[in-house]
C-alpha cells in the first residue's frame, strides 16, 4: 500500500541475488498462494512499508469470484516472467555495460520521476544491487556506473540515481537500435 521492498534470493554460495523491486500496488507472495509451494525469495522492506495480508484461502476465493482480478494477477505474473526472460536473454548475449544500461532505463521508466536535469529514481539501491539486477558483480557494476557518470549520462548520490541523458542511455542499452521483447 505504501513504500517499497527488495526481492532477493540466497544463491547458496554466500552471495545474494537481487531479483526485483516491489512498490505500491504490487503483489508479493502470489506464487506461493497459487501453487502452494514454499517461498522462492526473500522480500525486505526498504524503510517504512504498509501492507495488507490476504490469507491464501481468501485470495484464491477472490480470484474464483472475480475473474477480472484473476486476469489482472495473471497479467502481472506474465509481466514479471517477461522481465525475467529478458534478463536471461541479456545475460547470454550482451556485455555488462549494455545489461546495466537496460536495467537503468527500465528502473527510470517504472519508478522514475522528472526532476531538474533528468529522471530520478530514489530506490536506495547500492551499486552491488544494481549490478545483480544486471547480472554483473559489484566491481563491474561500479566500473560501468563510474563510466556513465564520467560521460554525464547519469549522476548518483547516496543510493539514488538520476538519468541525465535518457536518450543516450537508451542508445547504450540497445546499441543495435532494436528494443527487444521476450
Amino acid at each position: 500500500l505504501d513504500g517499497f521492498a527488495k526481492v532477493t534470493a540466497n544463491l547458496g554460495n554466500g552471495k545474494i541475488a537481487m531479483l526485483g523491486i516491489r512498490m505500491v500496488g504490487d503483489l508479493i507472495g502470489e506464487m506461493s498462494a497459487l501453487d502452494g509451494s514454499p517461498r522462492s525469495a526473500t522480500v525486505t522492506a526498504c524503510g517504512r512499508l504498509t501492507t495488507r495480508v490476504i490469507p491464501q484461502r481468501e485470495f484464491l476465493e477472490l480470484l474464483r469470484l472475480r475473474p477480472d482480478m484473476a486476469i489482472a494477477v495473471s497479467g502481472m505474473i506474465s509481466h514479471r516472467l517477461r522481465w525475467a526472460n529478458r534478463r536471461r536473454a541479456d545475460f547470454s548475449g550482451y556485455p555488462s555495460r549494455v545489461r546495466l544500461a537496460r536495467v537503468l532505463v527500465e528502473l527510470a521508466s517504472a519508478y522514475g520521476h522528472r526532476e531538474d536535469g533528468g529522471v530520478a529514481f530514489d530506490l536506495e539501491l547500492t551499486q552491488e544491487e544494481l549490478g545483480t539486477l544486471a547480472g554483473a558483480d559489484a566491481d563491474t557494476a561500479g566500473r560501468e556506473l563510474r563510466r556513465l557518470r564520467t560521460q554525464g549520462v547519469i549522476s548518483t548520490g547516496y543510493r539514488s540515481t538520476t538519468i541525465r541523458e535518457l536518450d543516450r542511455l537508451r542508445e547504450l542499452a540497445w546499441p543495435d537500435g532494436v528494443v527487444g521483447t521476450v
